[in-house]
């Protein structure tokens, strides 16, 4: 079986010597899609279209949507009114990233223990990756932000705070 094989690759060698037509574009082909797909894969994900449920709508949620719209990583296509819209509205493919920031949002920020949710669809894996990556560190820049502003309207941190107010949930689905 082998001694088989053998030979035929043998004379696939010989008849690609001789046809030199052949040879240049078994060479040439590969090279070229490496070049064409190479420029034609991008590694910088920006601009994914996100839905927004903000329950809260006071000047806290709105700060920290912003944060997400202003990063160039997420573009919000559309305002729903809870949660369930945001799953439905991934589901469907309006979206890839959903954001749901909770009705009592601006006083759990307030106690340094406020939650936000931020959904993923996890079909594209790149992508979800990519928007797992910046919503989490969006989330944890806009905390700090507010770390650093208490900070500095008071010489200490009020009692029972933490060190970070929010914790942003980042779910792949």
């Amino acid at each position: 079986m082998l001694q088989r094989i053998w030979a035929v690759m043998q004379k696939e060698f010989i008849q690609t010597q001789r046809d030199r037509r052949a040879l240049s574009i078994q060479l040439t082909m590969p090279l070229l899609q490496l070049f064409l797909f190479g420029y034609a894969i991008t590694m910088n994900v920006s601009h994914i279209p996100t839905i927004v449920a903000d329950q809260s709508l006071d000047p806290a949620s709105r700060a920290f949507v912003q944060a997400f719209t202003s990063s160039g990583y997420f573009d919000v296509v559309a305002a729903v009114s809870g949660e369930a819209d945001v799953y439905q509205a991934i589901d469907q493919g309006r979206a890839q990233v959903g954001i749901v920031v909770p009705p009592d949002f601006s006083a759990h920020v307030a106690r340094g223990n406020a939650q936000a949710l931020v959904l993923v669809d996890g079909s594209d894996l790149f992508t979800s990756q990519s928007a797992y990556n910046a919503a989490t560190a969006i989330a944890e820049q806009y905390s700090t932000q507010l770390t650093v502003e208490t900070l500095q309207r008071s010489s200490q941190l009020p009692a029972g705070s933490n060190l970070l107010p929010i914790n942003a949930h980042v779910r792949i689905l």
